[in-house]
Protein backbone atom coordinates (compact mmCIF):
# COMPACT_ATOMS: atom_id res chain seq x y z
CA UNK A 1 0.00 0.00 0.00
CA UNK A 2 1.10 3.37 -0.97
CA UNK A 3 2.03 6.02 1.57
CA UNK A 4 -1.03 8.23 0.81
CA UNK A 5 -3.22 5.35 0.68
CA UNK A 6 -2.14 4.35 4.31
CA UNK A 7 -3.28 7.42 5.45
CA UNK A 8 -6.36 7.60 3.55
CA UNK A 9 -7.26 3.98 4.60
CA UNK A 10 -6.06 5.01 8.29
CA UNK A 11 -8.06 8.56 8.85
CA UNK A 12 -11.04 7.12 6.55
CA UNK A 13 -11.16 4.01 9.76
CA UNK A 14 -10.79 6.67 12.43
CA UNK A 15 -13.85 8.46 11.01
CA UNK A 16 -15.65 5.86 10.71
CA UNK A 17 -14.84 4.63 14.29
CA UNK A 18 -15.70 8.07 15.80
CA UNK A 19 -18.71 8.29 13.96
CA UNK A 20 -20.08 5.04 15.32
CA UNK A 21 -19.49 5.33 18.24
CA UNK A 22 -21.04 8.16 18.34
CA UNK A 23 -24.24 6.48 17.70
CA UNK A 24 -23.68 4.98 21.12
CA UNK A 25 -23.93 7.88 23.32
CA UNK A 26 -27.68 7.82 23.97
CA UNK A 27 -26.92 4.26 25.32
CA UNK A 28 -22.93 4.69 26.44
CA UNK A 29 -21.63 7.16 27.95
CA UNK A 30 -18.53 8.71 27.42
CA UNK A 31 -16.31 6.38 29.79
CA UNK A 32 -17.54 3.06 27.91
CA UNK A 33 -17.14 4.77 24.89
CA UNK A 34 -13.62 5.71 25.37
CA UNK A 35 -12.55 2.40 26.47
CA UNK A 36 -13.30 0.66 22.96
CA UNK A 37 -11.95 3.64 20.93
CA UNK A 38 -9.01 4.21 22.59
CA UNK A 39 -7.06 0.59 21.22
CA UNK A 40 -7.97 1.19 17.86
CA UNK A 41 -7.44 4.63 17.83
CA UNK A 42 -3.99 4.03 19.02
CA UNK A 43 -3.17 1.63 16.30
CA UNK A 44 -4.58 3.87 13.51
CA UNK A 45 -2.61 6.35 14.81
CA UNK A 46 0.73 4.66 14.78
CA UNK A 47 0.06 3.34 11.52
CA UNK A 48 0.03 6.98 10.67
CA UNK A 49 2.90 8.10 12.07
CA UNK A 50 4.99 5.10 10.75
CA UNK A 51 3.87 6.05 7.05
CA UNK A 52 4.98 9.36 7.65
CA UNK A 53 8.42 8.46 9.42
CA UNK A 54 8.70 5.66 6.21
CA UNK A 55 7.83 8.61 3.47
CA UNK A 56 10.39 10.73 5.26
CA UNK A 57 12.97 8.57 5.30
CA UNK A 58 12.34 7.01 1.55
CA UNK A 59 14.92 8.78 0.14
CA UNK A 60 17.96 8.00 2.66
CA UNK A 61 16.85 4.87 3.30
CA UNK A 62 14.57 3.44 1.41
CA UNK A 63 15.13 -0.22 2.74
CA UNK A 64 14.10 0.47 6.50
CA UNK A 65 11.66 3.00 4.94
CA UNK A 66 9.65 -0.06 3.02
CA UNK A 67 9.68 -2.08 6.41
CA UNK A 68 8.53 0.89 8.05
CA UNK A 69 5.40 1.08 5.61
CA UNK A 70 5.08 -2.76 5.96
CA UNK A 71 4.61 -2.04 9.48
CA UNK A 72 2.14 0.51 9.11
CA UNK A 73 -0.19 -1.70 6.79
CA UNK A 74 0.10 -4.20 10.01
CA UNK A 75 -1.17 -2.27 12.58
CA UNK A 76 -3.46 -0.58 10.52
CA UNK A 77 -4.89 -4.01 9.87
CA UNK A 78 -4.94 -5.22 13.62
CA UNK A 79 -6.39 -1.72 14.01
CA UNK A 80 -9.43 -2.49 11.82
CA UNK A 81 -9.78 -6.14 13.15
CA UNK A 82 -10.24 -4.52 16.42
CA UNK A 83 -12.93 -2.44 15.43
CA UNK A 84 -15.21 -5.23 13.70
CA UNK A 85 -14.28 -7.37 17.15
CA UNK A 86 -15.55 -4.59 19.56
CA UNK A 87 -18.84 -4.14 16.43
CA UNK A 88 -19.55 -7.84 17.33
CA UNK A 89 -18.72 -7.38 21.30
CA UNK A 90 -21.57 -4.49 21.41
CA UNK A 91 -23.87 -6.06 19.10
CA UNK A 92 -24.03 -9.14 21.40
CA UNK A 93 -24.43 -6.52 24.12
CA UNK A 94 -27.09 -5.17 22.49
CA UNK A 95 -28.89 -7.67 21.44
CA UNK A 96 -28.32 -11.14 23.79
CA UNK A 97 -27.51 -8.58 27.04
CA UNK A 98 -24.50 -11.22 27.56
CA UNK A 99 -20.63 -10.46 27.31
CA UNK A 100 -18.97 -13.67 26.13
CA UNK A 101 -19.99 -16.57 24.19
CA UNK A 102 -19.93 -14.44 20.36
CA UNK A 103 -20.41 -17.85 18.40
CA UNK A 104 -23.13 -19.63 20.87
CA UNK A 105 -24.71 -16.40 20.96
CA UNK A 106 -25.48 -16.39 17.38
CA UNK A 107 -29.35 -16.56 16.74
CA UNK A 108 -29.06 -20.00 14.64
CA UNK A 109 -26.85 -21.54 17.31
CA UNK A 110 -29.25 -20.84 20.12
CA UNK A 111 -32.28 -21.90 17.62
CA UNK A 112 -29.88 -25.09 17.51
CA UNK A 113 -29.91 -25.88 21.08
CA UNK A 114 -33.69 -25.32 21.65
CA UNK A 115 -34.66 -28.07 19.48
CA UNK A 116 -31.80 -29.76 20.89
CA UNK A 117 -33.68 -29.45 24.61
CA UNK A 118 -37.07 -30.23 22.64
CA UNK A 119 -36.27 -33.35 21.63
CA UNK A 120 -34.19 -34.16 25.11
CA UNK A 121 -36.88 -35.88 27.10
CA UNK A 122 -34.30 -35.48 30.02
CA UNK A 123 -34.88 -33.03 32.71
CA UNK A 124 -32.43 -30.43 33.07
CA UNK A 125 -30.79 -29.02 36.28
CA UNK A 126 -31.66 -25.36 35.01
CA UNK A 127 -36.16 -26.12 34.27
CA UNK A 128 -36.12 -28.19 37.59
CA UNK A 129 -36.01 -26.35 40.56
CA UNK A 130 -37.28 -27.33 44.26
CA UNK A 131 -40.57 -26.08 45.87
CA UNK A 132 -40.01 -22.74 48.17
CA UNK A 133 -41.55 -22.69 51.48
CA UNK A 134 -42.51 -19.32 51.56
CA UNK A 135 -43.82 -18.48 54.93
CA UNK A 136 -40.07 -18.01 55.76
CA UNK A 137 -39.88 -15.00 53.79
CA UNK A 138 -43.10 -13.54 54.46
CA UNK A 139 -42.57 -13.91 58.12
CA UNK A 140 -39.21 -12.47 58.08
CA UNK A 141 -40.59 -9.14 55.34
CA UNK A 142 -43.62 -8.58 57.68
CA UNK A 143 -41.83 -8.24 60.50
CA UNK A 144 -39.93 -5.63 58.67
CA UNK A 145 -42.25 -3.63 58.00
CA UNK A 146 -42.20 -4.67 53.84
CA UNK A 147 -45.40 -3.69 52.18
CA UNK A 148 -47.16 -7.26 51.41
CA UNK A 149 -49.27 -8.27 48.46
CA UNK A 150 -52.67 -9.02 49.32
CA UNK A 151 -52.92 -13.03 48.64
CA UNK A 152 -52.95 -15.78 50.90
CA UNK A 153 -49.70 -16.98 53.24
CA UNK A 154 -48.70 -19.41 50.94
CA UNK A 155 -47.80 -16.93 47.88
CA UNK A 156 -44.69 -16.56 47.46
CA UNK A 157 -43.10 -12.97 47.15
CA UNK A 158 -40.59 -13.30 44.24
CA UNK A 159 -39.15 -9.78 44.04
CA UNK A 160 -38.63 -7.99 46.41
CA UNK A 161 -37.29 -3.98 46.55
CA UNK A 162 -35.24 -2.27 49.37
CA UNK A 163 -35.11 1.59 48.57
CA UNK A 164 -33.18 5.07 49.55
CA UNK A 165 -32.02 2.81 52.92
CA UNK A 166 -28.41 3.11 54.02
CA UNK A 167 -26.14 0.08 53.40
CA UNK A 168 -25.62 -0.40 56.89
CA UNK A 169 -29.47 -0.64 57.35
CA UNK A 170 -30.09 -2.92 54.48
CA UNK A 171 -27.49 -5.09 55.59
CA UNK A 172 -29.94 -5.99 58.70
CA UNK A 173 -32.46 -7.63 56.77
CA UNK A 174 -30.04 -9.22 54.29
CA UNK A 175 -28.37 -11.04 57.07
CA UNK A 176 -31.69 -12.15 58.82
CA UNK A 177 -32.94 -13.51 55.33
CA UNK A 178 -29.90 -15.01 54.68
CA UNK A 179 -29.51 -16.65 58.43
CA UNK A 180 -33.13 -18.04 58.21
CA UNK A 181 -32.62 -19.07 55.02
CA UNK A 182 -29.06 -20.60 54.83
CA UNK A 183 -29.32 -22.31 58.26
CA UNK A 184 -32.76 -23.53 58.30
CA UNK A 185 -33.56 -24.30 54.78
CA UNK A 186 -30.12 -25.24 52.73
CA UNK A 187 -30.94 -22.28 50.36
CA UNK A 188 -28.30 -20.92 48.15
CA UNK A 189 -27.14 -17.45 48.38
CA UNK A 190 -25.98 -15.51 45.21
CA UNK A 191 -25.20 -11.32 46.19
CA UNK A 192 -24.19 -8.97 43.34
CA UNK A 193 -23.08 -5.56 44.24
CA UNK A 194 -22.07 -2.38 41.81
CA UNK A 195 -22.38 -0.37 45.13
CA UNK A 196 -19.36 -1.53 46.98
CA UNK A 197 -16.74 -4.77 47.23
CA UNK A 198 -18.66 -7.83 48.55
CA UNK A 199 -16.28 -8.05 50.77
CA UNK A 200 -17.88 -6.23 53.55
CA UNK A 201 -21.07 -8.40 53.29
CA UNK A 202 -18.94 -11.40 53.19
CA UNK A 203 -17.21 -10.53 56.75
CA UNK A 204 -20.68 -9.54 58.25
CA UNK A 205 -22.17 -13.19 57.13
CA UNK A 206 -18.85 -14.91 58.32
CA UNK A 207 -19.38 -13.58 61.93
CA UNK A 208 -23.18 -14.17 61.55
CA UNK A 209 -22.01 -17.76 61.64
CA UNK A 210 -19.23 -18.06 62.91
CA UNK A 211 -21.12 -20.47 65.57
CA UNK A 212 -23.04 -22.06 63.08
CA UNK A 213 -20.54 -24.05 60.75
CA UNK A 214 -19.04 -21.45 58.45
CA UNK A 215 -17.67 -23.19 56.29
CA UNK A 216 -20.63 -25.05 55.34
CA UNK A 217 -22.19 -22.19 54.62
CA UNK A 218 -19.90 -20.27 52.72
CA UNK A 219 -19.67 -22.78 50.07
CA UNK A 220 -23.34 -22.01 48.89
CA UNK A 221 -22.76 -18.63 48.74
CA UNK A 222 -21.17 -16.68 45.42
CA UNK A 223 -20.51 -13.19 45.13
CA UNK A 224 -20.34 -11.17 42.07
CA UNK A 225 -18.17 -8.07 42.09
CA UNK A 226 -19.35 -5.51 39.92
CA UNK A 227 -17.44 -2.55 42.14
CA UNK A 228 -14.09 -3.22 41.29
CA UNK A 229 -13.83 -3.25 37.29
CA UNK A 230 -16.05 -0.14 37.66
CA UNK A 231 -14.76 1.86 40.39
CA UNK A 232 -11.93 -0.14 41.76
CA UNK A 233 -9.60 1.54 39.40
CA UNK A 234 -6.19 0.67 40.32
CA UNK A 235 -6.10 0.33 43.99
CA UNK A 236 -4.04 -2.75 44.66
CA UNK A 237 -6.63 -3.26 48.24
CA UNK A 238 -9.56 -4.91 46.17
CA UNK A 239 -7.81 -7.38 45.09
CA UNK A 240 -6.60 -8.42 48.06
CA UNK A 241 -9.90 -8.41 49.25
CA UNK A 242 -10.71 -10.88 46.65
CA UNK A 243 -7.92 -13.41 48.07
CA UNK A 244 -9.68 -13.02 51.70
CA UNK A 245 -13.08 -13.49 50.07
CA UNK A 246 -12.09 -17.21 48.56
CA UNK A 247 -10.11 -17.80 51.48
CA UNK A 248 -12.90 -17.43 54.16
CA UNK A 249 -14.64 -20.16 51.10
CA UNK A 250 -17.21 -17.88 49.37
CA UNK A 251 -16.60 -18.35 45.60
CA UNK A 252 -15.76 -15.11 43.90
CA UNK A 253 -17.10 -13.62 40.25
CA UNK A 254 -15.78 -10.84 39.03
CA UNK A 255 -18.11 -8.65 36.55
CA UNK A 256 -16.79 -7.51 33.17
CA UNK A 257 -18.13 -3.66 32.55
CA UNK A 258 -21.72 -2.56 31.56
CA UNK A 259 -25.02 -3.86 32.90
CA UNK A 260 -24.27 -6.77 30.25
CA UNK A 261 -21.23 -7.46 31.98
CA UNK A 262 -23.03 -8.13 35.20
CA UNK A 263 -25.67 -9.92 33.60
CA UNK A 264 -22.71 -12.09 31.92
CA UNK A 265 -21.21 -12.67 35.21
CA UNK A 266 -24.37 -13.66 37.05
CA UNK A 267 -25.09 -16.63 35.05
CA UNK A 268 -21.18 -17.68 35.60
CA UNK A 269 -22.21 -17.21 39.32
CA UNK A 270 -25.13 -19.72 39.10
CA UNK A 271 -22.79 -22.57 37.24
CA UNK A 272 -20.53 -22.39 40.17
CA UNK A 273 -23.56 -22.95 42.52
CA UNK A 274 -24.61 -25.62 40.14
CA UNK A 275 -21.47 -27.61 40.90
CA UNK A 276 -22.28 -27.78 44.48
CA UNK A 277 -25.06 -28.99 43.96
CA UNK A 278 -25.10 -33.22 44.10
CA UNK A 279 -29.03 -33.86 43.21
CA UNK A 280 -30.55 -32.76 39.72
CA UNK A 281 -32.94 -30.55 41.15
CA UNK A 282 -32.06 -26.95 41.87
CA UNK A 283 -31.99 -25.49 45.20
CA UNK A 284 -33.82 -22.38 46.20
CA UNK A 285 -31.55 -19.38 45.74
CA UNK A 286 -31.67 -15.87 46.98
CA UNK A 287 -30.22 -13.69 44.59
CA UNK A 288 -29.79 -10.12 45.32
CA UNK A 289 -28.68 -7.07 43.64
CA UNK A 290 -26.91 -4.39 45.21
CA UNK A 291 -26.73 -0.86 44.42
CA UNK A 292 -26.87 -1.38 40.30
CA UNK A 293 -28.37 1.74 39.66
CA UNK A 294 -24.68 3.32 40.28
CA UNK A 295 -23.89 2.33 36.59
CA UNK A 296 -26.05 5.16 35.29
CA UNK A 297 -23.61 7.36 35.71
CA UNK A 298 -21.70 5.72 33.49
CA UNK A 299 -24.01 3.62 30.80
CA UNK A 300 -28.29 5.46 31.23
CA UNK A 301 -31.33 5.33 32.35
CA UNK A 302 -32.56 3.04 29.67
CA UNK A 303 -29.80 0.51 30.03
CA UNK A 304 -30.53 0.54 33.77
CA UNK A 305 -34.18 -0.26 33.03
CA UNK A 306 -33.80 -2.71 30.11
CA UNK A 307 -31.64 -4.45 33.47
CA UNK A 308 -34.35 -4.33 35.75
CA UNK A 309 -36.86 -5.61 32.83
CA UNK A 310 -34.75 -8.90 32.03
CA UNK A 311 -33.29 -9.64 35.07
CA UNK A 312 -37.02 -9.28 37.94
CA UNK A 313 -38.99 -10.88 34.87
CA UNK A 314 -37.10 -13.90 34.29
CA UNK A 315 -35.51 -14.86 37.26
CA UNK A 316 -39.66 -15.02 38.49
CA UNK A 317 -40.20 -17.60 35.77
CA UNK A 318 -36.78 -19.76 36.34
CA UNK A 319 -38.33 -20.81 39.51
CA UNK A 320 -36.80 -21.76 42.89
CA UNK A 321 -35.58 -18.17 43.29
CA UNK A 322 -36.40 -15.10 45.26
CA UNK A 323 -34.68 -12.10 43.89
CA UNK A 324 -33.63 -8.99 46.23
CA UNK A 325 -32.96 -5.41 44.62
CA UNK A 326 -31.04 -2.84 47.14
CA UNK A 327 -30.84 0.43 45.84
CA UNK A 328 -29.67 2.91 48.47
CA UNK A 329 -29.84 5.69 46.52
CA UNK A 330 -31.95 6.49 43.72
CA UNK A 331 -34.76 9.03 41.71
CA UNK A 332 -38.71 9.08 43.27
CA UNK A 333 -39.08 7.78 39.10
CA UNK A 334 -36.69 5.01 38.81
CA UNK A 335 -37.61 3.82 42.65
CA UNK A 336 -41.46 3.61 41.49
CA UNK A 337 -40.79 1.49 38.27
CA UNK A 338 -38.93 -0.77 40.16
CA UNK A 339 -41.17 -1.20 42.77
CA UNK A 340 -43.99 -2.06 39.73
CA UNK A 341 -42.11 -5.49 39.48
CA UNK A 342 -41.99 -6.20 43.00
CA UNK A 343 -44.00 -8.24 45.37
CA UNK A 344 -42.80 -6.80 48.37
CA UNK A 345 -41.10 -3.15 48.79
CA UNK A 346 -40.22 -0.80 51.25
CA UNK A 347 -38.96 2.77 50.27
CA UNK A 348 -37.58 5.45 52.46
CA UNK A 349 -40.12 8.15 50.70
CA UNK A 350 -38.43 11.21 52.55
CA UNK A 351 -34.92 10.62 50.86
CA UNK A 352 -36.06 9.55 47.88
CA UNK A 353 -37.77 13.25 47.66
CA UNK A 354 -35.51 15.20 49.57
CA UNK A 355 -37.65 15.97 51.71
CA UNK A 356 -37.65 16.11 55.81
CA UNK A 357 -40.21 13.18 57.53
CA UNK A 358 -40.92 15.65 60.19
CA UNK A 359 -41.65 18.78 57.64
CA UNK A 360 -44.02 16.50 55.82
CA UNK A 361 -45.93 15.82 58.92
CA UNK A 362 -46.65 19.22 59.99
CA UNK A 363 -47.25 20.25 56.31
CA UNK A 364 -50.29 17.15 56.35
CA UNK A 365 -50.79 18.91 59.60
CA UNK A 366 -51.48 22.36 58.74
CA UNK A 367 -53.54 21.17 55.32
Amino acid sequence: MTPAGTVTNALALLAFVVAFYALLARERKTPYITTFIYPPAGLIFLAFLLTLVADFLSNWRPGFAQNLSRASDVFLSIGALGVLYSIWRLHNRQVNFRDDNLIKNLRFIRRLKYWWRRLSKTPSYEHSAAAIDATPIRNILQNKGFSMPSGGNEELPRSICLSCFPLVKSDELLLDIAAELLTKSNWFLQYTTCARHPYELVQKLQRRFEKQNWPEHARRIVVVDAFTPHFGFTDSIHLERVKMIQDKGVQYVRSAESYAGIHTAAAHAFNKLKVQTKSDLRPPTLLVYEGCSALIDLESVEQYRVFLRHVITSERMWDGMVTIFVEPTIDDCTVDFLCSYADAYMINRAKVSGEDPTEVKTHAAQT
